[in-house]
């Protein structure tokens, strides 16, 4: 398999992408998770993605243009991430209102002074 240069830079924006996702997904923006572990795994489903995607044309002119490109596919990722970390944010909140509403009911079943 060879891979060209047009190939290669496919698979960085693929991976610029991949990156701000987890730069800012919930469960990988933790900061107990080594950035070890967050390159690998970024480069791992960069290189996934990049086999299933088919090819497609970058259209720019200047290294200046292809660094815009960058740029948007980061704050792509970003976006993304943050729509997920929003998601989940909303979906614990919900959890915490139903975890109150069933505490407090509880407590009105077994009350120690009502027997």
């Amino acid at each position: 398999m060879t891979i060209s240069l047009d190939h290669l830079e496919f698979f960085l924006l693929i991976l610029v992408r991949i990156s701000g996702f987890i730069v800012s997904a919930p469960i990988f923006s933790l900061r107990n998770i080594p950035m070890r572990v967050k390159t690998i795994l970024a480069i791992a489903v960069a290189i996934l993605v990049f086999n299933v995607v088919p090819y497609r044309e970058i259209e720019y002119s200047t290294t200046i243009d292809y660094a815009f490109v960058v740029i948007m596919e980061m704050i792509a990722g970003l976006v993304m991430g943050f729509m997920a970390n929003v998601s989940y944010y909303i979906l614990s909140f919900a959890g915490q209102i139903i975890d109150q509403e069933i505490g407090f009911s509880m407590v009105n079943q077994f009350d120690p002074s009502s027997k």
